[in-house]
């Protein structure tokens, strides 16, 4: 399942905000700059009020646009099976999506429970290309009407975040097809993924605040796995001590590799990193970010030596 992960809106990243850009306008102007949806398409939940952004579920060559008001999940499945033929309407597995299967689904439990359902090419930014001044666009809003003629190329970091969240969602469509979990164990685990639920939770009995930037608000921060959640069994996947609380700038870094911390809590720097990036945002070389339990110190040393890149 393509998922676009929630923080992309939510996050204050400059490039994340990139990613979302095209959906807001669309939401906001209701402007569609094509007619035909083609090959992989992304469902979205996008809340009437807070207009936060929730994905819901990835379909198969579909060419009806589905762009509703919903005010319930059941009513956002009636418009979903009124405006897709059922054909084209596909589990992870590629069995025939049920209602069922669509309320039980980790997405829908986490989706807005009303908002506008609507449809999107697999990678819009491919497609709609890098934003442009709105002053050249006349009075149209945005990404959401630049013609799919001579659009820029992504940027490099545009193409990094795509490349990460795409093989990010394809661990959760591995959640989604396993066999010895139930739909709650699922949900946990996806949101233990995603830094949020109840691994959030477990990661606050032990850490307060961003280790790096020294932020507080909990709502700003990610719940960023030490040992990689892909490399962690079921238990570590929701240990707290598997984790630590960091602004989504420095969960990227950690989560990527770019930067560790020794056991004394010293900052240990890539040599794959743009020193240039921690002039920018303001992270000291010689940082050090306190001291550790003997937990994640065990985390840590298996971060060092497997994530971190040399």
């Amino acid at each position: 399942m393509l998922v676009y992960n929630q923080s992309w809106v939510k996050a204050p990243s400059k490039d994340l905000m990139k990613q979302a850009a095209p959906m807001w306008n669309m939401w906001k102007t209701r402007q569609q700059p094509f007619t035909t949806l083609e090959d992989a398409q992304i469902i979205l939940m996008i809340a009437s009020k807070g207009r936060t952004m929730n994905m819901i579920m990835y379909t198969s060559r579909v060419r009806y646009l589905v762009k509703e008001e919903y005010k319930s999940h059941d009513h956002a499945w009636k418009l979903l099976s009124a405006g897709i033929p059922k054909k084209f309407l596909k589990n992870d597995d590629g069995t025939s999506m049920s209602r069922a299967d669509f309320m039980s689904s980790p997405y829908t439990i986490d989706a807005a429970p009303s908002g506008y359902l609507m449809a999107f090419l697999d990678k819009p930014i491919n497609w709609i290309g890098e934003p442009r001044p709105n002053s050249l666009i006349l009075q149209r809003n945005g990404w959401g009407n630049i013609p799919d003629k001579n659009v820029p190329k992504l940027s490099k970091a545009s193409k990094t975040l795509l490349s990460a969240a795409t093989e990010k969602d394809e661990l959760e469509r591995e959640i989604l097809q396993r066999k010895d979990i139930g739909p709650r164990e699922k949900k946990s685990l996806i949101s233990a993924r995603r830094g949020q639920g109840i691994f959030k939770s477990n990661v606050n009995l032990y850490e307060d605040r961003c280790r790096v930037t020294g932020t507080s608000a909990k709502r700003h921060l990610i719940a960023s796995h030490i040992k990689p959640w892909a490399l962690s069994n079921d238990e570590e996947k929701i240990d707290g001590f598997n984790g630590f609380l960091l602004a989504p700038h420095i969960d990227h870094l950690f989560d990527d590799g770019f930067i560790s911390f020794r056991d004394n809590g010293d900052l240990i720097i890539s040599t794959k990193l743009n020193k240039a990036v921690l002039v920018e945002w303001g992270i000291p070389v010689s940082l050090n970010v306190g001291k550790f339990h003997a937990k994640q110190r065990t985390y840590l040393k298996h971060h060092r030596e497997k994530t971190l890149q040399k």
